[in-house]
């Protein structure tokens, strides 16, 4: 096993081995017929919002490469991507807050979720 870095010890468990084996999870379940590769990449794009801006592997623009990512990943299956343009700074804050310090995704799972909706509905092709 590899030895974790110490910024890397303090990373929740849902993005190292944990997240590995959902990916993994995942994949059978698309290959097999029983997943919905909507949902699927949905949440791999909250995991990419939460996983980068969490890690800060850059010295500036962590959060804002996190949506670029996350949102890139929607684009890349044909899903619309969040604008947050319709969320207040101060919550979006929070929420992000929330999941630094008490590891809590219920929050920004909130806000990423009303974002998408507010995004399926105005820009999605249709």
């Amino acid at each position: 096993m590899n030895k974790l870095t110490s910024k890397q010890q303090n990373i929740p468990q849902i993005f190292l081995a944990k997240g590995k084996m959902q990916s993994s999870q995942a994949h059978k379940e698309i290959i097999q017929g029983g997943g919905d590769i909507s949902l699927i990449t949905v949440k791999r794009s909250l995991s990419y919002l939460l996983g980068i801006s969490y890690v800060q592997p850059f010295e500036d623009g962590n959060k804002r490469t996190a949506r670029l990512m996350a949102n890139g990943l929607l684009m890349s299956h044909s899903l619309a991507p969040l604008s947050y343009r319709s969320i207040d700074e101060e919550e979006y804050r929070s929420a992000m807050l929330a999941f630094y310090e008490i590891n809590s995704i219920i929050p920004i799972k909130k806000i990423f979720i009303e974002q998408y909706k507010f995004a399926s509905e105005n820009y999605a092709a249709k």
